[in-house]
């Protein structure tokens, strides 16, 4: 099994283990969206976060393994690739989808360490008095970007090569 499947196994392990553990502990009304300054400025119910966490999950899991399937069964004509006649000739076809089913998990490996790490802090706010977002929360984020951007990079360079 690949690396990037293992350690997507163990994020959706953690979301669940995590979710688990903090369901019991937050109110009914969760403060679920927050402003710039970390302050809780919207709710809902607890049952209602937990399924729309789910919803996220399956989104992102969806995104990981579904997309380049998906971009597999399309026909040709809908692929927007750079050197497409190249990449997508016989002799390449098999190892360009196979590189991005590679790539897409690893997209997926960043969403769902982001949706762990969200989930975490609005967790850690509903914990407190004064909900409010911890503020390593744009740590977070500031590093999934920067992941985003050295993914984007990555396959734009594999793509650009002939």
């Amino acid at each position: 099994m690949r690396v990037s499947r293992l350690i997507l196994l163990f994020l959706v392990s953690v979301f669940i283990c995590q979710s688990l553990y903090f369901y019991s502990q937050m109110p009914n009304e969760m403060a679920t969206h927050f402003g710039i300054d970390g302050r809780a400025n919207g709710w809902m119910s607890k049952q209602f976060s937990l399924f729309f966490d789910i919803g996220l999950l399956l989104l992102f899991l969806g995104i990981s393994f579904g997309i380049p399937r998906l971009t597999e069964k399309m026909g040709d004509s809908f692929i927007n690739l750079p050197n497409k006649n190249y990449w997508l000739a016989k002799d390449k076809r098999n190892d360009t989808f196979q590189y991005f089913r590679n790539r897409f998990e690893w997209l997926g490996v960043g969403l769902l360490m982001l949706l762990n790490m969200i989930s975490w802090t609005i967790f850690q706010a509903n914990l407190g008095e004064n909900q409010r977002l911890p503020s390593v929360i744009w740590l977070f984020l500031f590093a999934f970007v920067c992941f985003v951007v050295v993914w984007v990079i990555t396959l734009n360079r594999k793509f650009h090569k002939t």
